[in-house]
């Protein structure tokens, strides 16, 4: 059997490599659109225009071959060497079309495998299509040969169509070069691994290895090649034209100045809009350069600004500009840069006025600034509220009366730091609390007496009114809340209330001692008549007890008018020996045990001592009293700073806080027989000498009295 040999024909060959160049040059220019618009019709016309170029190269290759056999071919068979590079490149671009420059070199191998095995198996296709009278051997070696070089091929041009797709059309071209040699080589060394052998004699004369039909075929499908890269062109441009419109509209409607800058900030392209922020017609500004119209003052900045928009860095600012008329207009200027393949294009500007926007805050600020001031030179507390309940406003004086800086309750609900309970000692749930009330049903609410509490955790009485403000739209109002420390306030009513009620009292008491004293003097003058009838001692006893009527009666008229009286330094231990001594005996009637204790050797005080000496047989009584079953009483008198402390502590049933409130005022006793007088009388006397009384009791457990006198060596 004998081998036929190999003949091309010369300007064929030089034809197939023409068209695997401009079949190059589409898929390298393809290629970098494809990384940008990923659509389905550009995947489709890129594989289709690719694989359609290439096999007209190859087919136009094949019929550079010339062989002594006539040759026919099998139509479908051919088409399908037509289909293999179209959907070969078709998965290739799929792959490809989620690359970029950075991405892995995994996609493109892929890409690279599947379209070189696309291109190789387009070839031995095309071969088995043209049908010759001679048997076909190939030898695997070339075979691998041209599939390791269409691989590699397809592997380089595409690495250097991405390397180079951002460049000139020159870089193009010449990776269009390398794919082209790639192509046609895999051609050529697949057919010098291809072996066509016949048995019968033949002439020698080499005929075209294709029929007319196939030559017209591969013409046809070479012109429906062209047809479709301008049909695709056509479609391309439509849509450039029509993103083109969009954009342009886009850019002419928009409501801010847009401009359109080069690489060294001269301006490109304005819309109309520059007129109303600059007083400019766009005309009037393109081909300026755009630090042409920045303040001096934020020309710094400006400058600074373009440097990073040029370096590929969007920016926003706000800067002044020079309008025609040469006064300044503020702006808030956006920069957005414009990247082609990952290279800067330009600078895309958006400016909007801002001078009318500044102007307002200025005022509002200024506006603010005056009501903050106003409030915080107020006495009266003063917060807002939102329409969300949380604190929008708090002024100084708020502040010094809770503790709670404006910074611990802006943006916080109060309701649960400040007016948790009232003064009745109930707790106030946000939606039962009046200031939410108010806010709620929209009305003015004034409450005389409640409590607000500090940061420490102490609370103060406040009156407060609640002013809703009303907005349309929303079903809760925004409120202020004015409130104002009442604690001086009731400390004031309740002096006088106390002094009312002294007042009556001290008429009472002048009339009682009144009528007390006119029956006393003559008992006291019969008693003196009786002088010789009776023991002396009894006398004695008989006649002290008078004078201690006496006293008291003088203590009571004291209460409707003051005596004179002669203060002295005195020891207060001597005062409160003799106190024990008298009412001793009836200590221990009640089973009750007194126990001493003084401390330092300077416990003087300038008093009256008969006064102070019924302050404490008053007390000690008391503190008797409140013993029914026996205990102890603590008498102790100590040094503490500028006052003299004297301490009446007993172990009796105790009283309650709210009977402690009420102690001293005239009338009102813890006893059932008692008329109240007696404490009154005692904290009367103890203000005199310029002391004060301080009050301790838990029931059950008894009560203990502190009174406060200042010292002698203090004065």
């Amino acid at each position: 059997m004998l081998m036929i040999a190999q003949i091309h024909d010369g300007w064929l060959m030089v034809l197939s490599y023409v068209i695997a160049f401009a079949a190059s040059y589409t898929v390298i220019t393809l290629i970098g659109e494809m990384s940008v618009h990923k659509d389905r019709l550009r995947l489709f016309y890129s594989a289709f225009t690719t694989g359609i170029g290439l096999w007209a190269a190859q087919f136009f290759a094949m019929m550079a071959y010339r062989t002594p056999l006539s040759a026919n071919h099998h139509f479908y068979v051919f088409l399908l060497s037509a289909a293999v590079p179209f959907f070969a490149f078709l998965a290739a671009f799929s792959i490809l079309s989620d690359t970029s420059p950075s991405s892995s070199k995994g996609r493109l191998a892929a890409g690279s495998l599947v379209a070189g095995t696309g291109v190789c198996a387009m070839h031995f296709v095309g071969v088995h299509a043209i049908h010759l009278q001679a048997d076909l051997t190939y030898d695997s070696v070339w075979i691998f040969v041209s599939w390791a070089l269409a691989v590699t091929a397809s592997y380089v041009s595409f690495r250097l169509a991405y390397r180079f797709r951002g460049n000139s059309h020159g870089w193009k071209a010449l990776c269009s070069l390398i794919m082209g040699l790639g192509a046609v080589g895999v051609h050529y060394m697949a057919m010098n691994g291809t072996t066509f052998r016949y048995d019968q004699p033949i002439d020698n004369t080499p005929i075209v290895a294709v029929s007319d039909m196939f030559v017209a075929s591969t013409v046809g499908i070479a012109a429906l090649f062209l047809s479709g890269i301008s049909a695709m062109s056509l479609l391309v441009n439509r849509r450039l034209r029509a993103a083109e419109l969009k954009y342009s509209s886009l850019f002419e409607q928009s409501p801010e100045l847009v401009i359109v800058a080069d690489n060294q900030g001269k301006v490109l392209r304005s819309n109309r809009r520059a007129l109303e922020v600059a007083g400019y017609e766009a005309e009037e500004i393109v081909g300026r350069n755009l630090l042409e119209f920045v303040c001096p003052e934020d020309l710094a900045s400006a400058q600074e600004s373009l440097d990073k928009s040029l370096a590929g860095q969007g920016h926003s600012m706000e800067i002044g500009i020079i309008s025609k008329t040469g006064s300044r207009n503020d702006v808030s200027v956006s920069s957005i840069p414009m990247l082609a393949d990952g290279v800067l294009q330009g600078v895309c500007i958006i400016v909007k006025n801002i001078t009318l926007d500044k102007m307002m805050k200025e005022q509002l600020r200024q506006l603010t600034e005056r009501h903050e001031l106003i409030l915080n030179t107020m006495v009266e507390g003063v917060y807002g509220l939102g329409a969300d309940r949380k604190t929008v406003f708090w002024n100084k004086a708020a502040e010094e009366m809770t503790g709670y800086s404006s910074a611990d309750l802006i943006g916080l609900e109060a309701h649960d730091l400040i007016h948790h309970t009232h003064s009745d000692g109930t707790t106030s749930k946000p939606e039962h609390c009046a200031i939410f009330t108010a806010m709620k049903e929209r009305k003015q609410v004034h409450m005389p007496d409640e409590l607000f509490w500090r940061k420490d955790g102490s609370s103060f009485p406040v009156e407060y009114t609640v002013n809703p403000i009303v907005s349309a739209g929303s079903e809760t109002a925004a409120a202020v809340v004015t409130f104002r420390d009442i604690t001086e306030l009731k400390q004031a009513r309740e002096m006088i209330r106390r002094s009312e009620k002294l007042t009556m009292a001290g008429e009472l008491a002048a009339g009682i001692a009144h009528e007390i004293r006119n029956p006393l003097t003559a008992i006291k003058g019969f008693i003196q008549l009786m002088k010789e009838r009776m023991p002396v001692s009894y006398y004695d006893i008989i006649l002290a007890e008078i004078g201690r009527i006496e006293l008291i009666t003088g203590e009571l008229l004291m209460l409707s008018k003051p005596q004179a009286v002669e203060y002295q330094p005195t020891y207060v231990p001597v005062i409160l020996d003799h106190v024990v001594t008298l009412l001793e005996s009836e200590a221990i009637m009640h089973d009750v045990q007194i126990v001493r204790s003084y401390e330092g050797p300077s416990l003087q005080v300038s008093c009256d001592p008969n006064q102070l000496k019924q302050v404490f047989i008053n007390m000690v009584k008391n503190s008797i009293e409140a013993m029914p079953t026996g205990g102890t009483i603590t008498i102790e008198a100590k040094a503490d700073r500028s006052d003299i402390v004297i301490v009446v502590r007993d172990e009796g049933v105790g009283i309650s806080e709210d009977k402690i409130r009420m102690l001293g005022q005239p009338f009102y006793t813890t006893k059932e027989k008692g008329t109240g007088l007696g404490m009154m009388v005692s904290l009367n006397i103890v203000e005199n000498h310029g002391g004060r009384v301080n009050v301790t009791s838990e029931p059950g457990l008894g009560t203990e009295i502190r009174v406060f006198l200042p010292s002698c060596l203090a004065s």
